[in-house]
């Protein structure tokens, strides 16, 4: 399997242009995948992760999305199926097995850093594996967790969002989003804090920091706390 780095591309206008995000719906009368669109979202994690960003192709054979997910191989198909549906990515019938496009994986602009070796334990996604697939959190929070990905200032390592900011790119209402947010928190994938905010009718927006990704402020916070220390 690909030596990964701290972080890769992820391509994500889909979820701020398009509100992509909002596709993804629990339903509660059946008509719905629910664990497919769960086992979708979790199968673009290691696909982004696996892509050449060169030609945009990950190849991740059946055997290797098992491994890295913890998830069934009727999942990995239903997955693949809604992601294509969504056209987030393509399959060429004609290439060989196991070889996925990611869309617009290979442009200079549009993504986000996704954090991608610092998830890895054994080659598994560590946080993946107290997912179940069977509760509406799981999708709200990896839905959360791509809006923060896509939302992310570069210079601070953290994305600013209001309860309002996420309903509008996400579709997640008040009560959605704290339990996705507890949801990530518990799985160490995110660290969260609330700031004043006075564009918010709740009166703050949550500072949400990717612990996996470390940038100038995190070195220098680092270096003052070890200075700060007595010999």
């Amino acid at each position: 399997m690909t030596n990964l780095k701290a972080w890769t591309k992820l391509p994500t206008g889909w979820i701020q242009h398009e509100q992509g995000l909002k596709t993804y719906k629990w339903s509660t009368k059946g008509n719905t995948d629910n664990a497919g669109q769960i086992a979708a979202l979790m199968l673009l994690v290691a696909l982004a992760h696996h892509t050449n960003k060169e030609t945009g192709l990950a190849r991740l054979s059946y055997d290797a999305m098992l491994h890295i997910l913890g998830i069934s191989r009727p999942l990995v198909s239903r997955g693949l199926n809604e992601l294509e549906a969504r056209k987030i990515i393509t399959r060429d019938p004609n290439q060989i097995r196991g070889t996925i496009t990611l869309t617009n994986a290979t442009e200079d602009s549009g993504w986000g850093k996704l954090p991608a070796s610092g998830l890895y334990r054994d080659g598994r996604i560590l946080a993946f594996d107290t997912f179940k697939l069977r509760n509406a959190a799981e999708l709200d929070a990896l839905k959360l967790y791509f809006l923060i990905v896509a939302l992310r200032d570069n210079k601070t390592n953290r994305a600013y969002i209001s309860y309002d900011k996420i309903r509008e790119h996400s579709g997640l209402w008040p009560n959605q989003i704290r339990p996705a947010i507890s949801t990530l928190a518990a799985n160490s994938l995110v660290s969260v804090n609330h700031v004043s905010s006075t564009k918010s009718e709740y009166g703050y927006a949550n500072e949400f920091h990717l612990p996996q990704i470390r940038d100038s402020q995190d070195n220098i916070a680092e270096r003052s706390l070890i200075h700060s220390i007595p010999a």
